[in-house]
């Protein structure tokens, strides 16, 4: 794929082909999941050579629960919404249709995927009458948005204007930041997304998208360190942090899912490095946190890189940026103020956002700004900035030593 993609790039020298030629597939990913399912499942080999078959996404599938009942009712609309498309890697951003090499590469019929839509669209149809008890059976529930969980968080942070950028801190971190009508051909490891798609009351489809980066070993790595017995609570880790100075030159490798942008190496281990006999636990605490910082900085200085946008503020939600430590840490780290908002859900913010508009709650995004509330702002300490850099830079050397490990 990476050879065929450079090819073509040597031919016509778009961009978004030396995208293509250092894409890597990961397990994570869709596409490899598919293709193993299609080559060991049997029951799923008949159904395809009979055309019986259909692959739907998170969202479909999803939306044909919901429109069904619960039930097989193959008159439901197959449907995607285009943010949920665009996240699998068989949709071409560039483009706006199922990419071609995903049947010439991977043998996969394009057919056998949902319609895409927009995500304004009005005719997600209603929920089935069933869904919720019979006490709604007369009641017409309508479906009044679809959308993915990072353009919904975008939504959420208030993402709208070019430039813009936002920070999950969940299970794993997701930068995205807006690039608006321009898809950028993006050769870190970051994607180039669709943010969403609205048609407007003249009938125009306006179509924004954004980069995405992830580090996807964060909360994971916290919730880790709580099993092995380091603290009681994550809530205490702040405080553990700061009742140390630094880390005792001890510097930890958030690699449980290898490491991404701009490192992409999924073959990495994790693991502390520079213990010694006066490490306490304190320093790992302190180590950990700071880890999963130095990878956010790292997208952010990726992200910077790859769109040429010069960030002030990062906009950041998820369960991870309520630890005060974390947020204070990632500003002095990237010089960058970070806003905090009052609700750290702004998957679901966003989604009630997208439904509003779609039915007419609210007319424009304007509209929607009297309901973000910033519950914090953490300014970023130009005292810090030299210790820091340096141990970021301690834990960059620190990356060659897991680096290939598996």
């Amino acid at each position: 794929m990476n050879g065929f993609s450079y090819s073509l790039y040597l031919l016509t020298r778009q961009a978004r082909f030396l995208a293509g030629s250092v894409l890597k597939l990961m397990n994570g990913q869709v596409t490899p999941r598919l293709l193993y399912e299609i080559a060991h499942n049997k029951q799923l080999q008949r159904a395809l050579h009979e055309k019986k078959a259909r692959l739907e996404l998170l969202d479909s599938w999803i939306l044909y629960k919901l429109r069904s009942g619960n039930g097989l009712d193959p008159d439901v609309a197959h449907i995607t919404d285009i943010t949920s498309s665009t996240a699998t890697g068989l949709y071409d951003p560039f483009t706006l249709s199922w990419s071609p090499l995903v049947r010439w590469m991977f043998g996969i019929d394009s057919s056998v995927l949902p319609r895409v839509v927009e995500n304004s669209y009005r005719d997600f149809g209603y929920v089935h009458p069933s869904t919720f008890g019979q006490e709604w059976n007369n009641t017409k529930i309508p479906i009044a948005a679809s959308l993915s969980d990072q353009t919904a968080a975008m939504w959420g942070s208030q993402c709208f204007a070019t430039g813009n950028v936002k920070i999950t801190m969940g299970t794993g971190a997701f930068l995205n930041l807006v690039t608006g009508p321009d898809c950028k051909a993006v050769i870190s490891g970051m994607y180039p997304l669709v943010a969403w798609q609205l048609k407007r009351a003249s009938k125009q489809i306006d179509t924004i998208y954004c980069i995405e980066g992830a580090a996807h070993d964060f909360g994971t790595v916290v919730t880790w360190a709580q099993s092995c017995g380091l603290f009681e609570s994550p809530a205490e880790t702040a405080a553990i942090a700061e009742s140390v100075p630094d880390t005792n030159d001890v510097y930890f490798m958030p690699a449980f899912s290898g490491l991404g942008p701009p490192v992409n190496d999924y073959r990495a281990a994790s693991g502390f490095i520079g213990m010694t006999p006066s490490t306490t636990k304190a320093h790992l605490v302190r180590a950990l946190l700071e880890s999963i910082v130095f990878r956010v900085v790292q997208l952010i200085e990726t992200a910077e890189h790859e769109t040429g946008h010069k960030l002030k503020v990062i906009k950041v939600d998820g369960g991870v940026s309520r630890n005060d430590f974390v947020c204070q840490f990632l500003a002095d780290a990237s010089g960058l103020r970070v806003e905090r908002a009052d609700c750290s859900e702004s998957s679901i913010m966003g989604a009630t956002f997208l439904a509003g508009v779609n039915h007419g709650i609210w007319h424009t995004l304007d509209d929607l700004k009297r309901f973000r509330h910033v519950e914090r702002i953490f300014e970023p300490q130009p005292k810090q900035f030299d210790s820091i850099a340096n141990r970021m830079q301690k834990w960059s050397r620190a990356i060659e030593r897991f680096s290939g490990w598996y």
